[in-house]
């Protein structure tokens, strides 16, 4: 894989893809343009379509190294707020998606939940309900909720 971030490379085939339509091209902006920006880029750079979204980096990180970042601090979050945190294999309807497990803290201002392989159940040293609590409409900008689990709140 090149040095360049994914959106370094998307830019250049932008350009690239804008220069072809120019010299080679009747200029379409329905599908035709979008199929052939497609084509050019599976020409440039066919490793893209064989590549593992979690691969994804900023030319810093990874997304799958992001989110066991998230996983552990959330763990961390979790486990000295233990009176506050849990988790279960089972929605509070019984169901759940293949191999995951839910895990939430509950704060002044509501839950926050994250769902997490099961290989990543022992990081969380929290109490285990048969059913997680009924979700309660919570959204990632509500991430802020756990800042009233500070020291006098927020």
């Amino acid at each position: 894989m090149s040095k360049y971030t994914r959106l370094e490379l998307a830019q250049q085939v932008d350009y690239l893809t804008d220069v072809f339509i120019q010299q080679f091209c009747v200029r379409d902006e329905g599908k035709e343009t979008i199929k052939m920006r497609d084509e050019i880029i599976k020409l440039i750079y066919p490793e893209w379509f064989n590549l593992d979204n979690g691969e994804i980096s900023d030319g810093y990180h990874t997304f799958n190294e992001l989110y066991h970042h998230r996983m552990i601090l959330f763990s961390v979050i979790c486990n000295q707020n233990e009176d506050k945190a849990w988790k279960s294999k089972l929605h509070a309807d019984g169901t759940m998606y293949e191999d995951y497990f839910i895990v939430g803290i509950t704060t002044e201002e509501g839950n926050y939940t994250y769902h997490y392989h099961l290989d990543n159940w022992n990081y969380f040293k929290v109490k285990e309900l048969e059913y997680a609590p009924e979700w309660d409409g919570h959204k990632p900008e509500d991430i802020t909720r756990l800042l009233s689990l500070g020291e006098g709140g927020r």
